[in-house]
């Protein structure tokens, strides 16, 4: 998955897809830095959520809140 991003950095909708299957297939970690990355290009759904449950799981309650409550409504 590194190899295809690396491919094609700029490609946000190929990162989100890569976000969930990281998520998807456990690695937790990887899924965060690629959220991490698609939040600066502006790309908020979804990697705020992944997000706001890193912060949370580092029972940083304050920064959760803020991910969540930046969500788009019906997200």
């Amino acid at each position: 998955m590194g190899r295809v991003l690396q491919h094609d950095e700029e490609n946000t909708t190929l990162k989100r897809r890569a976000m969930i299957l990281a998520m998807g297939s456990g690695k937790y970690d990887s899924a965060i830095e690629i959220a991490k990355d698609v939040s600066k290009q502006g790309d908020i759904s979804l990697t705020f959520l992944f997000l706001a449950i890193d912060a949370f799981k580092n029972k940083d309650y304050d920064e959760a809140s803020k991910y969540v409550t930046q969500m788009p409504q019906g997200s």
